[in-house]
């Protein structure tokens, strides 16, 4: 099926080139007879992946009417949260962590100890979940490692990242594509692992 992709982008880069009558035939005739992976199907032969969504697994939140929307969080999932800076996420994310059992929390911007102090100070029962014991590395690599390290010792399955502008090249001439192949690789650690990954991002 991979030469059968590879075919169709050699006719379109033809068809870009020469911007024929010819070049268009010669594509549409190939993808008449595509079976690549990614073919245009009818949404009637979409069964199969219907049911694998029915029975994935969901976290749920205890939160009654988040729960009622979402029916909980799918695993295989990126989630981005998304708001001004100072705004609640880092709360939003403990939180939502204490409620999903063996949740594990990477914060950069304040540390764990930090975050618990807080609720400490405040008289509050300590929220419970997983985090690194001491500072990793700024880098996809490093959360990836300890990822699988908190699968392997405690059978985590969600984690929190706060927050997206640590772990990407801000030296970038290309932020833009910096954050798109961050975002791309969360997504693959999640597909791969049937992880549910949610990300911080702050937006200005």
């Amino acid at each position: 099926m991979n030469d059968h992709l590879a075919q169709a982008k050699k006719l379109h880069d033809e068809l870009k080139r020469k911007n024929d009558v010819d070049a268009v035939q010669r594509l549409t005739e190939f993808l008449s007879r595509y079976e690549g992976n990614d073919r245009i199907v009818h949404s009637e032969t979409l069964g199969d992946e219907i049911e694998k969504l029915e029975n994935e697994e969901r976290h749920k939140t205890g939160i009654p009417k988040l729960d009622a929307i979402l029916d909980g969080f799918r695993s295989n999932q990126l989630i981005v949260i998304g708001s001004a800076p100072k705004s609640g996420k880092t709360q939003l994310c403990v939180d939502l962590a204490r409620r999903m059992p063996n949740s594990t929390l990477f914060l950069f911007e304040e540390s764990a100890a930090e975050v618990l102090y807080k609720y400490h100070k405040k008289g509050l029962k300590l929220p419970q979940f997983l985090t690194p014991a001491g500072m990793i590395e700024y880098n996809i690599d490093s959360i990836y490692r300890s990822m699988i390290e908190a699968w392997a010792k405690h059978n985590s399955r969600v984690f929190f990242i706060d927050h997206l502008h640590f772990i990407i090249d801000t030296k970038s001439q290309r932020l833009d594509l910096s954050i798109k192949d961050v975002m791309q690789e969360l997504k693959r650690f999640a597909k791969m692992h049937n992880f549910t990954i949610f990300l911080v991002v702050h937006l200005r």
